[in-house]
């Protein structure tokens, strides 16, 4: 074989080998952040919970791990499956926020159980448990979440029909979902 040839089969066995390697995995963070995506669009104007979900899969995963300093909760000895974790740990912060669509997302969390192969027993289950109370008790009281978010805008959509671009209520919620002081994931600047 000639040496240019050699050259070319070799590039196109390491693009062919790159290629295959990328496959997009998906994973139970991406799996979970698309169910509270789905969760929250389901509920019309009301604040998403996705920064305290990420929070406390963040944690339970760490605890797990060991790699990094915990955002909030500090587990010691955690062990278990990770993807059980983050399982648990979505699923309560989202059944907090959510009370109305507890029936649904436990079936959805159990679902998800059985459909990985993961036991309700796992350790990861009681850490992602502690993880998610832990950031729901640190946020508890910050004004990010209000019980009785504003109704929608109403008003027509048709052409020429005046709608206003953002209601008094609308102002009163941005009030209260939005803390005084630093961003909730900054400890200090």
């Amino acid at each position: 074989m000639r040496p240019m040839k050699k050259v070319c089969v070799l590039m196109l066995g390491i693009a062919v080998s790159l290629a295959t390697s990328s496959v997009v995995r998906a994973d139970a963070v991406t799996d979970w952040n698309a169910i509270a995506i789905q969760t929250i669009a389901g509920v019309p104007s009301h604040p998403g919970a996705t920064g305290l979900l990420d929070g406390a899969v963040y944690d339970a995963v760490e605890a797990i791990s060991g790699r990094f300093r915990p955002y909030h909760v500090h587990i010691p000895g955690a062990s278990g499956s990770p993807d059980a974790a983050v399982a648990k740990a979505a699923h309560d912060v989202l059944v907090s926020r959510f009370p109305s669509l507890t029936v649904s997302l436990d079936l959805t969390y159990h679902s998800y159980l059985a459909a990985h192969s993961l036991a309700e027993d796992d350790p990861g289950v009681a850490v992602g448990q502690q993880a998610a109370a832990g950031i729901i008790a640190l946020r508890a009281n910050d004004g990010s979440f209000p019980l009785n978010p504003p109704p929608p805008v109403t008003g027509g959509t048709g052409p020429g029909v005046w709608r206003p671009l953002i209601s008094p209520d609308h102002l009163r919620l941005s009030r209260q979902c939005w803390r005084l002081g630093w961003p909730p994931s900054v400890p200090s600047l």
